[in-house]
């Protein structure tokens, strides 16, 4: 299964890019912030992530 890392501080985004990418076969991990979303993607070592160019 491809593992997605999704790096993004909206909730609501969070939750309707998981359920599209889980409905396509995804695995997906989720961080809210920078700093969590460096530590998962150097633990989970994701095939794909997707990245909010504008966290504070």
């Amino acid at each position: 299964m491809t593992q997605l890392l999704i790096v993004e501080d909206d909730p609501q985004m969070i939750k309707g890019l998981k359920m599209f990418f889980s409905s396509q076969d995804y695995e997906v991990t989720e961080a809210m912030d920078g700093e969590t979303g460096v530590k998962c993607a150097l633990e989970g070592d994701p095939d794909v992530m997707i990245l909010d160019v504008m966290l504070p």
